[in-house]
């Protein structure tokens, strides 16, 4: 992991983050214990307007 973020900031931001719908979380089948983080449509979606946003900024 990053020393960017403390473990409290990340957690608080995936906390965050799924209240809006923008990812899931996954179990594992295995170990209850272990966590799978997921993107929604949402959230790709959202970073695909994102892109083009992007490209139609540079070439505009």
């Amino acid at each position: 992991m990053s020393t960017d973020a403390s473990s409290t900031t990340v957690h608080r931001r995936l906390k965050t983050l799924r209240l809006k719908g923008m990812l899931e979380l996954e179990v594992d089948e295995d170990d209850n214990r272990v966590k799978s983080i997921v993107s929604t449509a949402l959230s790709r979606d959202y970073i695909s307007q994102l892109g083009k946003s992007v490209v139609q900024a540079v070439s505009g």
